[in-house]
C-alpha cells in the first residue's frame, strides 16, 4: 500500500512540474523559475513598477501598492477614491501587494515595464 502511494505521489508532482515548465513558456517573463526555495518551478509577481491608473511609482518595497488576482498593480489612493476597491480590468478585489525580501530583489528582480490604461 505504502509503495502505490508514494508511486502516485511522484505521478502528481510530475504532472505539477510539467504543468509549471509549459506555463514559463507560454507566460514569459510573468513566470520565473524558482528553484532556490523549492526545487521546482513556481510563478512569481512580477512587482510591476507603477499604478495603473496615475503612473506613480510604486517600487517593490512600497507599502502604497496593491494587486488584484490578475496583478493589476494600482496605488492605495487610486483603489480608495478612483475604483472604490474594485478592479477596472477584471472587477476583483485589491490586495496589498507582499514585499520581495530585499536579498532576494537581485536574483528575482522586479519587472520594468509600466503598464497603463488607455
Amino acid at each position: 500500500m505504502r509503495g502505490s502511494l508514494h508511486c502516485e505521489h511522484n505521478e502528481v508532482t510530475s504532472v505539477i512540474a510539467r504543468t509549471a515548465r509549459n506555463a514559463v513558456t507560454k507566460q514569459g517573463e510573468a513566470i520565473h523559475y524558482n528553484r532556490h526555495l523549492t526545487g521546482q518551478a513556481i510563478a512569481m509577481l512580477e512587482l510591476r513598477p507603477n499604478c495603473e491608473h496615475c503612473d506613480r511609482d510604486l517600487p517593490p518595497e512600497s507599502p502604497d501598492a496593491m494587486i488584484c488576482t490578475f496583478e493589476c498593480t494600482f496605488c492605495r489612493d487610486c483603489v480608495d477614491a478612483v475604483y472604490k476597491g474594485v478592479c477596472p480590468n477584471c472587477g476583483g478585489n485589491f490586495e496589498a501587494r507582499p514585499v520581495r525580501p530585499a536579498p532576494l530583489l537581485e536574483k528575482y528582480p522586479p519587472s520594468t515595464k509600466r503598464v497603463t490604461r488607455q
